[in-house]
């Protein structure tokens, strides 16, 4: 009886790199480093299969110096690495996990789109794009790790969910997470505010009283939209929206501009903790990535309310505020929820 003979791995030429240094060659070089690493990626990829992409190393690199048209290409190129990054590991390793080609797509074309932004308006905007640009080529160079040293043993990879993080994930609610959740955005509140009167001279009515209101409903519009909504996309669109409508209301007053950007930071927030929370496979790491995404990249709906200025301060009260979350988040979980 004839059988269908089960694919055979082909051996991959990629070279492993410390994805930990990556971070710092990103930084040191303003970012020249990505195209250097790109050139070297689109190397590699050719080396193991000229099927897996028609772009060759010199045009993916060499294009992008070309004025105008450069628009066009970084489009093609960042839609086109990951993917055929991916046909090559599934080359190599038949049946292992694949790299997440559509969210690393995406999150280039958001971190470039994010430092164009920020370079002309708000250079703390910048920190958000390069947390994107960064976790993006260290995936990318994880998974090409993996392979360096041959076909990888099918298995599943950790995954986290925001569901999980917040505990609305089970068959019924679990309260405990909910509850470490809304800690967490009381105190990073309730510190912010004397922050933001120190340093950037605002005048901030926010009280214990406010934060609280504000915590609960952070956490009661991720209950509701996670909870019910699979896509992490759409529930975090939804929870947004439900956080803003409870900020009118308990503010007793309409101001259309104030309601989007609290949709719009509330969206950054949960959809940066889904994005890093599936990513990266450290918990906490992985939250302080995601909120610090969020905290920054706020900034951006703030430049459309009030016509906010930039303030060298900005920064530090936006990594504090990071740090106070992700710290009363572990405390809570490890008083709370025992993880």
């Amino acid at each position: 009886m004839a059988t269908d003979a089960a694919p055979v791995p082909t051996p991959c030429p990629f070279t492993q790199r410390r994805i930990a240094l990556m971070p710092v060659w990103l930084l040191l070089s303003f970012n020249v480093y990505w195209v250097v690493w790109l050139y070297k990626t689109y190397r590699e990829i050719r080396q193991h299969s000229s099927a897996a992409t028609t772009i060759t190393p010199g045009r993916a690199v060499g294009f992008l110096a070309i004025p105008l048209f450069n628009l066009y290409w970084f489009f093609r190129v960042v839609f086109d690495f990951p993917r055929a990054l991916a046909r090559v590991q599934a080359e190599s390793s038949p049946g292992a996990p694949l790299l997440p080609s559509g969210r690393i797509s995406g999150m280039l074309v958001a971190a470039i789109a994010i430092n164009a932004i920020g370079s002309y308006r708000d250079p703390s905007i910048l920190v958000a794009g390069e947390i994107l640009l960064a976790t993006a080529l260290i995936v990318c160079q994880k998974a090409m790790n993996g392979h360096a040293h041959g076909p990888v043993t099918p298995r599943a990879e950790p995954s986290q969910t925001f569901a999980e993080l917040i505990g609305v994930s089970g068959a019924s609610i679990d309260w405990r997470p909910v509850a470490a959740f809304a800690f967490a955005a009381f105190a990073s509140t309730l510190v912010r505010t004397p922050t933001m009167r120190a340093l950037l001279g605002l005048e901030v009515a926010w009280g214990a009283g406010q934060a609280a209101v504000m915590a609960v409903l952070a956490a009661g519009a991720a209950v509701v939209a996670f909870r019910f909504v699979r896509n992490e996309w759409l529930a975090a669109l939804l929870g947004a929206a439900l956080y803003a409508a409870g900020t009118l209301a308990a503010s007793r007053r309409f101001e259309p501009t104030e309601a989007a950007v609290n949709l719009g930071a509330q969206f950054l927030l949960y959809a940066g903790l889904a994005l890093f929370l599936r990513l990266v496979p450290s918990l906490w790491l992985a939250v302080l990535l995601g909120y610090a995404f969020a905290e920054f990249g706020d900034n951006l709906a703030v430049l459309f309310y009030g016509g906010a200025r930039f303030s060298v301060f900005q920064p530090l009260l936006d990594a504090q505020t990071t740090v106070v979350f992700t710290g009363a988040l572990w405390l809570a979980h490890k008083l709370l929820v025992r993880r």
